[in-house]
């Protein structure tokens, strides 16, 4: 595929392609009508919201990325036996999104720190992922599935308590931070890692449209 084809589609002509209704109904369980599976204005407002979480002091916090990547470390080999990294970089990808997103690590290459309710929300946010390519059969109206069902609930409720954390119990700024700005409406810290105060204003909103 050409270079220009891909950046047409994603950025200079983006507002000429959508997602798909597939895609959108796909999803939707998981993940309502969010900037994954949504076009148009209910994008644009999605991705306004969680612009404070991607600006460039908040991706420069390589602090972070190196903490997780150094626990992932831990758990490589020494004696240069071979073995499978497929689900160590998933355990990678949830512990930095979860801190990135909301300030706080599922913790899932920690086994010390790592709590039942995060195992849980693994399980569940796992689950739900390797299913939906199934669901999108006609056959998924006359075969439901309860786990599916259960788990969405779980990831939701989840994604509740993360955003009422940051409203009501925001993280302190870094030392290193500058003062709270606002950018949208939304609440940020800039200097220090985008925690769920960063998603304050619109986490209740983001649940929301997640149901």
């Amino acid at each position: 595929m050409e270079p220009y084809n891909i950046k047409a589609v994603l950025a200079t002509d983006f507002k000429s392609y959508s997602v798909g209704e597939d895609r959108k109904k796909g999803l939707r369980p998981i993940l309502g009508d969010g900037i994954f599976n949504s076009d148009g204005a209910a994008w644009q407002h999605s991705r306004e919201l969680l612009r404070p979480c991607f600006v460039r002091s908040q991706l420069g916090d390589i602090d972070l990325f190196e903490k997780h990547f150094r626990h992932l470390l831990h758990h490589i080999p020494r004696d240069g036996s071979t073995m499978d990294l497929q689900s160590l970089f998933f355990d990678l990808t949830m512990d930095i999104a979860t801190e990135f997103l909301f300030g706080e690590s599922t913790n899932s290459l920690v086994p010390d720190k790592r709590r039942p309710e995060d195992d849980r929300f693994v399980e569940a946010f796992t689950y739900v992922q390797n299913t939906l390519d199934a669901k999108a059969g006609i056959l998924t109206l006359f075969l439901p599935d309860r786990r599916f069902n259960r788990s969405c609930k779980y990831v939701h409720g989840k994604l509740l308590s993360f955003s009422l954390m940051g409203v009501f119990w925001p993280p302190t700024p870094s030392s290193f931070g500058s003062p709270a700005q606002h950018q949208d409406g939304i609440t940020t810290v800039n200097g220090q890692r985008p925690g769920a105060s960063s998603l304050a204003g619109g986490g209740a909103h983001l649940y929301r449209h997640s149901r």
